[in-house]
């Protein structure tokens, strides 16, 4: 029990910090740089396999989720989806999952959207309030 808020505390304690910094740089140039970071840090982690979920024991992707949304509903600035997909993509790669940053559109009206997902395409994590459909375009590299 203790553990599990330890975690939460820590997550949110990362991601608002992150938001609020995400939230003044110019997007394309942080996206490239978040994503090589996320490379290096799972690159890392299995060159030394001992690393691996070390920080992830007892907590799943569901918690992280959760622990993110708390903390963009507490960030006191507003936040788009890059934001919250940049930090969410640092925070699940600490934490030992392998993720990537896909982007998608829709036509009417004319919306682009970027989140998480993992190796199998599944989303990991996207907006809270996101309930539009997008299509799917590609991953970011």
């Amino acid at each position: 029990m203790i553990k599990n808020f330890l975690s939460k505390l820590l997550i949110i304690v990362i991601t608002i910090p992150l938001l609020i910094t995400f939230k003044y740089f110019k997007k394309w140039t942080l996206i490239q740089k978040v994503d090589n970071l996320c490379n290096r840090i799972q690159m890392f982690t299995k060159k030394f396999s001992f690393l691996q979920n070390k920080f992830g024991n007892g907590i799943n992707a569901k918690k992280i989720r959760e622990s993110i949304i708390l903390a963009i509903v507490l960030c006191p600035v507003e936040t788009v989806c890059t934001e919250r997909a940049l930090a969410a993509s640092i925070i699940f790669t600490l934490f030992g999952f392998n993720v990537k940053m896909a982007y998608g559109v829709r036509f009417r009206p004319y919306l682009m959207h970027i989140w998480i997902e993992s190796e199998d395409q599944s989303v990991i994590f996207d907006s809270p309030r996101e309930k539009v459909t997008f299509i799917r375009m590609g991953v970011i590299k």
